[in-house]
């Protein structure tokens, strides 16, 4: 694949998971695991010697509370069709997390406007086209109407029937129904009660993710249903407990917010038996670094991430990577981690871009890697785009100075101090503050040499690049 194929992929966006569609439907499961919340030391000296990015590391101190990642963080609940969301902690001293406005006192179904609960029916036609429903655009309008008088005669007691799924949407294409319960719910506030009755409808015909996505829109509320946590948290246990994968794996997640690890990983572990990919890399960033009672097991982490990678977690294949690449778990394979590395990179993980950078910038002869300067800028600014500051600060300092390929003087790359600046500049607004600390240094010594030219003074020295220590996150998995 040619890198600018793989920029235009990735360009600016975290993960390039979503179709073109997005607006309306997101990828099936965008619930990832940081993997890069904390940017890992890249040593520069001079010539810039290049150390790949190798994630969170373990410590006897770890709290498992993460920050947020600059590349993968959480889906939050509202974002997407298709997301999971987070089960708050039981604890009064737990944030309150934001409610949706939801007129609930003074809401009547019978003013929903149908014409504005769905898109328009080109849209919807080419959702069709590209084989996200089987269902028309006038056969979703006239469900969509069914819906709300089935809505309307539930409210008034008139006795509410199932018909309006049996009738209009064949034996076996439940999927469709679901499809068009989704896009009730994103595209419009009015749809949202529209899309909660159809999900219900679909629970009571024995589909569970017709209850899990019920219990999905109760946790915020919506038009007509106040924020209902308690309710939402009924649902997801009874889910998990009849075998529902997803909240299997949000039973565990809330465990070990409330510091219950052993129940929290039997709830992952069963999660990840009913086969949810992300359970199967949450439990590699457990046995990777540990957390209360579940102990550090570098094979069990390696076999986990593997399995995750199997499945097409991203994240699970940058981080079986740096397994390979660490010998953590399994043998050092150099070749088998640049694949992995390579894989994630191109599918738009930063961190993973940043190392398969690194490793051009080295060269790795004993696997066929020759040093491409070049190649290696291309992946760091894919990383540098999304944010990933040691990225942008390896690409400031290489424009500050420039480059020489001894081989071929061609190639080398000449000092711009325009482009450095435009990197410092951006590093020096990323999250991670000691990245913040030597972008701001850099930017000020530029500023003040480039004034003791115009003023006439002696010139002050250029700025050098100096040796950047390597700073690993201490929080031992990402559980949050």
């Amino acid at each position: 694949m040619q890198l600018s194929r793989v920029a235009a992929r990735v360009g600016g966006s975290r993960f390039p998971r979503a179709v073109a569609l997005d607006r309306h439907i997101a990828a099936h499961d965008p619930l990832s695991l940081a993997t890069a919340h904390r940017l890992g030391g890249l040593t520069i000296d001079g010539r810039i010697a290049a150390r790949p990015y190798s994630g969170p590391s373990a410590s006897p101190q770890s709290t498992g509370a993460p920050e947020k990642d600059q590349s993968a963080s959480h889906a939050d609940l509202n974002s997407s069709m298709g997301g999971v969301f987070q089960i708050p902690v039981a604890s009064s001293e737990a944030p309150e997390a934001e409610s949706i406005d939801n007129d609930a006192d003074s809401f009547n179904p019978q003013t929903i406007n149908l014409k504005v609960v769905l898109p328009s029916d080109s849209l919807l036609e080419r959702m069709r086209s590209e084989k996200y429903t089987s269902l028309t655009a006038k056969q979703q309008r006239t469900i969509a109407a069914q819906v709300k008088a089935d809505l309307v005669d539930s409210i008034a007691g008139k006795g509410a029937s199932q018909s309006i799924l049996v009738e209009t949407v064949s034996k076996g294409e439940i999927k469709d129904a679901l499809f068009l319960a989704k896009l009730l719910s994103n595209h419009s506030k009015e749809g949202q009660p529209l899309g909660f009755h159809l999900y219900q409808r679909i629970g009571e015909l024995g589909e569970m993710e017709g209850e899990f996505r019920c219990a999905q829109l109760l946790s915020t509320g919506y038009q007509g249903q106040k924020r209902d946590l308690s309710r939402a948290m009924e649902q997801i246990q009874s889910l998990a407990e009849r075998g529902h994968a997803v909240s299997q794996y949000l039973m565990g997640e809330s465990a070990f917010k409330r510091g219950d690890s052993a129940s929290g990983l039997e709830w992952i572990q069963k999660s990840a038996d009913n086969g949810y990919p992300t359970a199967y890399v949450q439990l590699g960033h457990l046995y990777r670094s540990g957390h209360g009672s579940v102990p550090v097991d570098q094979s069990k982490a390696f076999e986990c991430l593997k399995k995750g990678s199997e499945l097409g977690v991203v994240e699970a294949t940058y981080l079986l990577g740096i397994h390979y690449q660490s010998g953590l778990g399994t043998a050092v394979d150099a070749q088998k981690s640049f694949e992995c590395f390579q894989s994630a990179a191109h599918a738009g993980l930063s961190a993973s871009q940043h190392n398969l950078g690194a490793i051009y910038f080295s060269g790795q002869p004993e696997i066929g890697v020759e040093r491409d300067l070049w190649r290696a800028m291309e992946y760091w600014k894919m990383a540098a785009t999304q944010g990933f500051q040691q990225s942008q600060m390896n690409l400031g300092r290489l424009y500050l100075e420039g480059s020489v390929d001894q081989k071929d003087p061609t190639k080398s790359l000449q000092p711009d101090w325009d482009e450095a600046r435009l990197w410092f500049d951006k590093a020096a607004k990323g999250g991670d503050p000691t990245f913040q600390e030597e972008a701001r240094l850099f930017l000020g010594m530029m500023s003040d040499h480039e004034r003791s030219k115009v003023g006439g003074a002696e010139a002050a020295a250029e700025p050098r690049p100096g040796p950047v220590t390597q700073h690993r996150d201490n929080r031992s998995c990402s559980v949050q």
